[in-house]
């Protein structure tokens, strides 16, 4: 699984940041520094030093600093590997929040994954106030734009905190998605011309690959895909592998193809590259990001299904899975037709 974090990692470890020298904190944000420092290295003692940390004076000014990114990390590592006592550390977190002004570090995804660690708590109200209240310190940050590396090589580091917003505020992580008719998407190119939009897929089973060109482990799963797509050959059944645009493009043969300010190029490509990797199936090149914020995308690959409804009715679902979801949701069509 490749995470959007990691992709953002990637591009930090060959980007040469643009921007001033870094703010020095006071004295009391170091302590808080050190005191998240410690909870990435605590393990029995995490819920008592998550709370220590958080009620710290210089925690605000600590987690607006870029180096408070590393404490938004410990804190949804230690809801997720140690989740006693959470609910108390979270309504410490929701309160600390709006005590944060804005962010100056380059990566608001942080904020968004202890968002969504904060449901291991079991309290999905207070997950919900957890989630609220990041999109506002988010949405602060953005109209602030006072970040200390506003660029990471050609890239603007304003776009990505959109991209958090728009996870925030996207159907997945406001429990929105399954259940629910999907988030309609335009594909601005086609294998298949007559796909235009998701909405169009209506009446037939839809199966959702998110993947793209560069994710290794999504381009490993093509033959399990393949192997599943043929078996539903003249059923309502589609697959639909979903990719964006990325401004390169990763051919097994030729390697990373520079596609920057050309979609042509980078659709163009396409149809060599799906012989290559033995991809039968309709791919789609999206208006929205691989990493579809509606549908709560941090890891790709990422499969969804959807019912003839147009309703999601699973997500993040296994390879292994995959067929006895489909076949659950053809059963009721084919008693009716009897």
């Amino acid at each position: 699984m490749i995470s959007s974090f990691l992709s953002i990692v990637a591009l930090v470890a060959i980007a040469s940041p643009v921007g001033g020298p870094e703010r020095a904190l006071s004295a009391s944000a170091e302590a808080s520094k050190k005191a998240f420092t410690e909870l990435l290295k605590a393990t029995k003692e995490a819920p008592d030093v998550r709370i220590s940390a958080l009620k710290l004076p210089g925690t605000p000014e600590y987690l607006a600093s870029p180096q408070g990114m590393m404490g938004y990390y410990a804190l949804g590592q230690s809801f997720q590997k140690f989740p006693d006592r959470s609910a108390e550390a979270l309504r410490i977190y929701t309160v600390l929040l709006p005590k944060i002004d804005h962010l100056r570090g380059w990566d608001g995804y942080q904020t968004t994954y202890v968002a969504r660690a904060a449901e291991a708590s079991g309290d999905l109200g207070l997950a919900e106030k957890v989630r609220r209240e990041s999109a506002k310190l988010i949405r602060r940050t953005i109209e602030k734009h006072d970040f200390e590396t506003p660029k990471l090589g050609n890239a603007d580091v304003l776009d990505y905190f959109k991209l958090d917003l728009a996870h925030l505020e996207g159907a997945g992580m406001r429990r929105r998605l399954v259940g629910n008719r999907a988030p309609d998407m335009k594909f601005l190119w086609a294998s298949d011309p007559g796909f235009k939009r998701l909405s169009d897929l209506r009446g037939k089973v839809v199966v959702l690959d998110f993947w793209a060109t560069w994710c290794k482990p999504c381009v490993g799963l093509f033959p399990k895909i393949r192997e599943i797509a043929q078996s539903y050959e003249g059923k309502l059944v589609v697959f639909v592998g979903v990719t964006s645009l990325q401004g390169w493009s990763m051919d097994p043969k030729a390697g990373k193809i520079d596609c920057k300010g050309d979609p042509k190029k980078e659709t163009g490509l396409m149809p060599d590259l799906m012989k290559q990797l033995g991809v039968s199936w309709t791919v789609v090149f999206s208006d929205k990001d691989c990493f579809n914020p509606d549908f709560d995308i941090m890891e790709i690959p990422h499969m969804s299904v959807l019912d003839q409804d147009g309703v999601v009715r699973f997500d993040a679902v296994e390879p292994d899975a995959l067929k006895s979801k489909i076949d659950g949701l053809l059963a009721p069509k084919m008693n009716e037709s009897k």
